[in-house]
């Protein structure tokens, strides 16, 4: 029976509502440190100026994302914003999975999300990283929905992928990545024809359309040459946290003649918490990075890498291997919402108190800055959940991957690429931590929901 446009909408926000309970239950939307002030900052900002205001480490997508969801009164739409925009996404899911949605088992299957796993915490949280999922699943419906969304959906989807990717620069190496895993995964299925499906064409033109507004913006805005001209400055502060940079630094200086050697005494040398440690070079105020000069030291990055990995190969592979396994396993909920608006000098404080004056009290009321999450309540249940999620999603796949005409099989795979391809992003060339994982998890719990609810529909 076809669902009515208004029975779907009912459907979709009610979804939606739930999706954004965490955020609720905070008693306002969920920030963190001073990088949601940032965003939030840089939307106003570009606004009121008629020029994108773009720091030298993010792209300025998601900052018009919230200044367009919030227009300057309030940070819960872009809470609700969120919320829908995930919703509807699940819906198109559902469609692509399972040719037709049935509102009853959408409700049944989201509320598996809702209730067991992490996606409401980013759905509630003013950060990128809600769009990474957002990356995955649409480009998934990209790859494999062309035929049952409408052009219309198919047309939504595609643009949904390029802001997506836009959000983020760790998205453009994921939506690389994908592209490459759906051909794999079509070529192993389908022979050499599977490679030549159309989609794969859409798929790398949604990233190239990505690829190239990030080059634009940055030649047009700030005369800068490439899509993320400042990538190398945290891939050294990786190899400087790991200690490899470090001493390739203290063996090569003065004569090497970097700008860094005279100020080598200035890095916060921690070798037992390597992570805090290129931290700190990325964004302590005594960091040499500001000393310097960002663009200084973004200039001289190339060749300190280099120096770095022809003195320190093997050992930085597997400092490597090291990290991204420390990352694979790491995805406690909420290890990143500390009471931010009780921290003196925090950036996003000031900016809600700068902006919206009216909400500060409601703000620093927040659950989360009176320590009443209750985190361990939740964080447990996430993770043992991910786990079971993964060996019953691997078992279902499995088993479904003699059937052509089911996406259920490549789903999986699909999935569990991105999650290797996200954690090995940010645990090689960042740093480990619970949120980067904690943020894509959820995925395979909506693979089981899906896989089940696929089973239930052929059993009636």
């Amino acid at each position: 029976m076809r669902t009515t446009p208004s029975v779907a909408f009912v459907s979709i926000f009610l979804v939606a509502v739930g999706l954004a309970w965490a955020a609720l239950w905070n008693g306002y939307p969920m920030v963190f440190s001073g990088d949601t002030g940032a965003y939030i900052e840089g939307g106003i900002v570009s606004v009121d100026k008629r020029w994108l205001s773009i720091a030298w480490s993010r792209p300025p997508f998601y900052n018009l994302f919230l200044y367009l969801t919030q227009w300057r009164w309030s940070l819960w739409p872009a809470v609700f914003a969120q919320a829908l925009l995930l919703s509807h996404l699940l819906w198109l899911m559902h469609k692509t999975v399972h040719g037709d949605v049935a509102p009853a088992r959408f409700l049944v299957t989201s509320a598996a999300l809702v209730c067991l796993s992490t996606a409401p915490w980013f759905v509630g949280l003013l950060l990128p990283d809600f769009f990474t999922a957002v990356v995955v699943l649409a480009l998934f419906i990209v790859g494999y929905g062309r035929s049952r969304l409408s052009r219309a959906e198919y047309g939504y989807v595609w643009l949904l992928a390029v802001a997506a990717i836009l959000t983020h620069y760790s998205h453009v190496s994921l939506a690389g990545g994908l592209l490459l895993v759906m051909l794999g995964l079509r070529a192993v299925r389908e022979g050499v024809r599977g490679l030549l499906h159309r989609e794969h064409v859409v798929h790398a033109a949604a990233l190239g359309a990505a690829i190239v507004a990030l080059f634009a913006i940055q030649k047009g805005f700030q005369d800068e040459e490439g899509f993320a001209p400042y990538k190398d400055l945290f891939i050294l502060a990786r190899l400087i946290g790991d200690g490899t940079a470090l001493d390739t630094l203290r063996s090569r200086c003065p004569e090497a003649g970097f700008k860094l050697c005279g100020q080598l005494d200035r890095i916060e040398v921690r070798p037992n918490d390597p992570y805090t440690m290129s931290d700190k070079f990325l964004w302590g105020a005594e960091s040499p990075l500001y000393a310097i000069g960002v663009k200084v030291v973004r200039d001289e990055a190339p060749a300190i890498i280099r120096a770095t990995l022809q003195d320190h190969a093997a050992r930085q592979f597997s400092l490597s291997m090291r990290n991204w396994k420390t990352q694979l396993l790491a995805q406690e909920t909420g290890t990143w919402l500390e009471p931010f608006g009780m921290q003196p000098g925090d950036g996003t404080t000031r900016v809600i108190r700068t902006y919206y004056p009216s909400e500060l009290d409601e703000f620093l009321a927040a659950r989360q800055n009176t320590g009443r999450l209750h985190l361990d309540l939740f964080a447990p249940l996430h993770v043992t959940v991910t786990w079971l999620a993964l060996m019953i999603g691997l078992v279902l796949a499995l088993r479904h991957w003699k059937e052509r005409e089911s996406v259920l099989s490549p789903l999986f795979f699909f999935l569990l690429a991105a999650l290797l391809g996200n954690s090995l992003t940010s645990g090689v060339l960042s740093r480990p931590d619970d949120r980067y994982m904690s943020r894509l998890t959820w995925v395979l719990i909506l693979y089981v929901a899906l896989a089940f609810d696929q089973k239930v529909r052929r059993q009636r």
